[in-house]
């Protein structure tokens, strides 16, 4: 009896190993979701010093990329992933796994926010919780405004224990951002396991071309202020780089 109990569990942990790890031979694709705050890795409710003395303090930053594509040197290009929800509130939600299209690759591009067809998907209609519209992600306003791209949520002021609320929710159609081709040079092979690494640096948020401004500008969702909806969302698209 204590053999086949014994047995029983080695099967058991050989079946639980292989639905976490690919088959020998498999590769996979994996793109890490990195926030940093300047040269600091970001993590929620801590205090973060920035260069003209403001101090900032996040408790949520969460949103959605869309039509992730591994770019070639010719600038074609091949969709590996239509949607990712990301978000440094839920430690699943950091990475994002990709379809294992091999070859060579010079970089990847993206969307911020849910496409028009994404955007008219009920959630009530979605039973995934791993789903990125799953209304589990709580990522959607109502029937007409429809779906957040993006929610970044703090405080920020001057004191060393920033009190005043910072809270940013952008998204609708008129949202729907480009990123910039990101440029690095990996492979990707039908064996081996390859990782980038996506760097979001919030610092560039605040002070970047359109220096979101933390004493008149700290809130917008999207409609109540579209003027600091469209600064946040143009300069979100200018925080990210590959590693």
């Amino acid at each position: 009896m204590q053999r086949f109990i014994a047995v029983f569990l080695i099967i058991a942990l050989i079946a639980i190993s292989s639905c976490h790890n690919p088959p020998p031979g498999q590769g996979s694709l994996t793109l890490k979701f990195n926030p940093m705050f300047g040269s600091d890795k970001m993590i929620l409710n801590k205090t973060f010093n920035a260069p003209d003395g403001k101090n900032y303090f996040f408790t949520t930053f969460k949103l959605y990329l869309s039509h992730i594509k591994l770019v070639h040197a010719d600038g074609s290009t091949v969709e590996v992933k239509p949607l990712a929800y990301l978000s440094l509130d839920d430690s699943a939600a950091m990475s994002i796994s990709l379809a294992n299209t091999p070859g060579s690759y010079t970089g990847i591009q993206f969307y911020i926010g849910v496409d028009s067809i994404q955007d008219n998907v009920d959630p009530v209609s979605i039973a995934d919780t791993t789903n990125p519209q799953s209304p589990n992600n709580n990522m959607f306003w109502n029937y007409t405004l429809k779906y957040v791209f993006v929610v970044l949520e703090g405080r920020a002021d001057t004191t060393s224990n920033p009190s005043t609320p910072i809270l940013y929710h952008v998204g609708t159609p008129g949202y729907y951002t480009s990123v910039a081709t990101l440029s690095k040079s990996f492979s990707v092979t039908g064996t081996n396991q390859t990782m980038l690494t996506l760097n979001a640096d919030l610092q560039k948020e605040f002070y970047g071309a359109n220096s979101i401004n933390i004493a008149t500008q700290p809130v917008t969702q999207t409609t109540d202020n579209p003027s600091v909806a469209v600064a946040f969302i143009t300069d979100l698209a200018t925080v990210f780089s590959l590693q």
